[in-house]
């Protein structure tokens, strides 16, 4: 007790030595006491119901408290989490091609914690970070699609997002554009660029409205690209000179299929003649739609031995040369098309052919069909027209189906020479077709000895006005014949029907078909031109009208003639009416 006597004496007498008594603080139960600054662990008497001397009161409130009707101070800020100000590319660009790497720069406050960025649909690779901005590499897939992206960084201390900070964009390609381009809206490729060249599968080149002119040819090596125009008025590729037409070429890979297209535009290339404007090899597909195709067109190699090259045209149009021009394996289907003045509208030397609602106008032939490295090509044309050509369609080898279309001469008489020309060989039907106004024949066909082929003419409600001849067959088919159904052949000024074949064994003339000719002269509806034949069945008729008379009933014998009806050549040869 003495002990602590002793300490609060002297504590007063250093308190009235500092100041007196009337700068003492107040003791009030509830005053703090402040604690000895350098005050160690508890001494001897820890633990005994008397305090330390510089123990503060049991009831004392801690030194830092504030007074009781004070309000609650604050608690400490925690850190400030990422805030984006600005997003684009090193170069200042808002835009990123597919297909394309760039470098993305994202500017704001506290970036130094942000450890993720993304931009959805990109590849990211490893980021740069200070406390104003990110920098990372970003790479477009090929195939990516068009839009905006948002951007979004993130980190321990949260994140922020740009909506619509970066636009996906196709290869676009501007006629004026910089060498050095991207190949965005902001920054245009020009398409003799090697980048363009670099587009996959999936990727859109579109061409900007104007001419886009190159000296080399583009290639898009394995394909499945989509060239992309504005319209077929506004956006041209190539020119008039041949040096300066900018082709395409597309060798399409043995392995796996793909689908190339062209839409929207005009080519106006004049690549050299044994190219086309587009040039297509290998397996995969290739589509046209909504193209103008002037002077040369598409040439199909068609050289994938165990699959098929195949290529679809939709509402297109080809004037001049050879318009689409495909060989070996290989299915070309058009449809709602146009071909104007061409050396050959199409050309298929084996594969097959598909033409619908199309138009083959003033051609020197139309549709030619022929025999390639392997099978004679096939063809189905439908709802067709084909006016003014000078032979409507060429059959070398080969089938053609022909349903509901019309060969015929509008013009000047003189202008069309042939309707279907079949050169070698080959099997024709035709249903519901009519054919007018040619100049020599609306159907022949010619078949060599030295060639042993055949050919087959099988027709259904066909109509077949004008000419010389309206059906002529002659040579030493190996099989084939003629087959009439329903058929009108008429106003012919040498032979309505003249037929042929000596080797043939097959034909039928029955079931309700008219023939004639024009009157005087020799002109006759019905021919037997056999000669030497080598089966002397007659031809069966019966049933037939000849020039709207029905011959009395029986076999006539050759050779003899009843004009303008019918004509017998040979005398082994004969009619059964």
């Amino acid at each position: 007790m003495r002990k602590r006597l002793a300490v609060v004496t002297m504590f007063w007498l250093w308190l009235a030595a500092c100041g007196g008594d009337d700068d003492a603080p107040s003791m009030e139960p509830d005053a703090a006491t402040p604690a000895a600054p350098d005050a160690g662990p508890p001494g001897p008497d820890a633990g005994t119901d008397e305090m330390p001397p510089d123990a503060a009161p049991p009831d004392a409130a801690p030194t830092d408290a504030a007074p009781p009707d004070a309000a609650p101070m604050e608690p400490d800020g925690g850190p400030a989490g990422p805030t984006i100000e600005t997003v684009e590319t090193e170069g200042g660009f808002t835009q990123v091609r597919q297909g394309d790497a760039v470098r993305l720069v994202v500017t704001g406050q506290n970036l130094e914690g942000v450890t993720r960025l993304v931009v959805s649909g990109f590849v990211i690779y490893p980021l740069a970070v200070t406390a104003t901005d990110v920098r990372a590499w970003i790479e477009a897939p090929h195939g990516l699609a068009f839009g905006p992206r948002d951007v979004t960084v993130s980190g321990p201390d949260g994140s922020d997002s740009e909506p619509g900070a970066i636009e996906v964009t196709p290869y676009v390609v501007a006629p004026r554009a910089l060498r050095d381009g991207h190949g965005t809206f902001q920054s245009p490729l020009y398409l003799c660029d090697d980048e363009v060249e670099t587009a996959r599968a999936g990727d859109t080149i579109l061409l900007l409205d104007g001419q886009h002119v190159c000296d080399d040819a583009v290639d898009l090596g394995e394909g499945g690209q989509i060239v992309q125009g504005q319209g077929r008025s506004t956006t041209t590729l190539g020119s008039d000179d041949r040096a300066s037409s900018g082709n395409f070429e597309i060798r399409l890979p043995f392995s796996k299929r793909v689908v190339t297209t062209f839409r929207d535009l005009a080519m106006r290339t004049l690549p050299p003649l044994d190219r086309g404007a587009i040039d297509l090899a290998g397996d995969g597909a290739l589509v046209v739609e909504r193209v103008t195709f002037r002077a040369s067109a598409i040439r199909i190699a068609g050289d994938c031995p165990l699959c098929e090259t195949a290529v679809t045209v939709r509402e297109s149009s080809f004037l001049g040369a050879i318009g689409i021009k495909a060989a070996g394996r290989t299915r070309v289907d058009v449809a709602d098309s146009v071909f104007t003045a061409a050396a050959i509208g199409i050309e298929a030397n084996g594969g097959r052919v598909s033409i619908a609602r199309t138009t083959f106008d003033r051609c020197f032939v139309g549709v030619f069909l022929d025999r390639g490295d392997g099978e004679p090509a096939r063809a189905e044309i439908l709802d067709s027209a084909f006016p003014d050509n000078q032979t409507g369609i060429l059959l070398r080898a080969g089938r053609l189906a022909i349903t509901g279309s019309s060969i015929e001469d509008t013009e000047a008489p003189g202008g069309s020479t042939r309707g279907i020309h079949i050169d070698g060989g080959g099997v024709l039907e035709a249903t519901r077709v009519t054919i007018a106004g040619q100049e020599v024949s609306g159907i022949e066909a010619f078949v060599s000895r030295a060639r042993v082929d055949s050919a087959s003419v099988t027709l259904r409600d066909v109509l077949i006005d004008g000419g010389q001849y309206g059906v002529r067959l002659r040579g030493s088919s190996e099989g084939g014949g003629l087959f009439m159904t329903s058929t009108t052949v008429r106003d012919q000024t040498v032979a309505a029907v003249s037929y042929g074949f000596a080797r043939a064994v097959g034909y039928d003339f029955r079931g309700g078909n008219q023939l004639s000719a024009v009157s005087g002269g020799s002109a006759v509806a019905l021919e037997d031109a056999r000669v030497d034949p080598l089966f002397a069945d007659p031809i069966p008729a019966a049933g037939i009208r000849l020039n709207g008379r029905s011959p009395p009933a029986g076999v006539v014998p050759g050779p003899t003639e009843q004009l303008p009806d019918y004509r017998i050549v040979d005398p082994r040869s004969a009619i059964e009416f």
